[in-house]
């Protein structure tokens, strides 16, 4: 288990969440970091890690919006329904910091970008 940085300012930003992910013994899995030269929004960070991913399966976090819950429970239910993707959502008050999600039963049918009226019901 390995990681790979960025010499960007925001390198040091998840020095505690990469030194917690060097620190777990996980068979077969490979970590590997990445930190935005600037603020990239979610489509630009995904794009920005996009260029390290060398296997269909991945798990993309955003060290600014991580919750607790079982990440390998959601790898699984993304390969039992053969989806192209999995999201972990939460419902907030207010999500104007982060955007919003409508959703018809388990899929998603919209995204509202960040700071455009994004309040949940």
């Amino acid at each position: 288990m390995g990681s790979t940085g960025s010499s960007s300012p925001w390198a040091s930003t998840p020095v505690v969440f990469v030194e917690h992910l060097d620190s777990l013994s996980l068979p077969g899995a490979e970590f590997i970091y990445r930190a935005e030269p600037e603020p990239l929004g979610n489509r630009g960070a995904l794009a920005f890690a996009g260029e390290a991913l060398t296997d269909d399966d991945f798990l993309l976090v955003n060290g600014d919006t991580l919750f607790d819950l079982n990440y390998l429970d959601l790898a699984l239910l993304r390969r039992q329904r053969r989806a192209p993707a999995a999201l972990a959502l939460r419902r907030i008050p207010d999500a104007r910091r982060y955007g919003a999600v409508a959703l018809e039963g388990e899929s998603i049918v919209e995204f509202t970008e960040k700071g455009i009226g994004a309040l949940a019901s």
